[in-house]
């Protein structure tokens, strides 16, 4: 656990794990449960409800070393479901059999994504 003190109010609160709150130095936010959505990287998973493909992307690319080039005819569509964070090329593979896409990984660094 640990004591929050903002610097200009007396109030304290104790935020142990599994819990979240917004903080600054004037206030201390109402305390509650991290939700699943939010820990599911520590488990390796992402987890995604109605995100772009561009953002999805963004993200897939931290968990992959290289390049991922995307055609911005594709990027707004949305992505849901869950997703393996270190593997890479099975997100590929989902991806491909979930949407009228293709990635073509031209080298180990570097994948493009296009519409099908």
């Amino acid at each position: 656990a640990i004591t929050l003190a903002p610097l200009s109010s007396g109030a304290v609160k104790k935020v142990s794990a599994g819990e979240e709150v917004i903080f600054d130095e004037q206030s201390i936010g109402h305390i509650q449960p991290v939700l699943a959505i939010h820990e599911s990287w520590t488990r390796g998973l992402l987890v995604v409800d109605d995100m772009a493909l561009s953002d999805f992307i963004a993200e897939v690319g931290r968990y992959r070393h290289g390049y991922i080039n995307l055609d911005p005819n594709i990027a707004s569509l949305r992505v849901v479901g869950t997703y393996p964070a270190q593997d890479v090329n099975l997100v590929f593979d989902m991806l491909e059999n979930a949407f009228p896409i293709q990635i073509k990984r031209v080298l180990p660094w570097w994948a493009s994504i296009y519409a099908a």
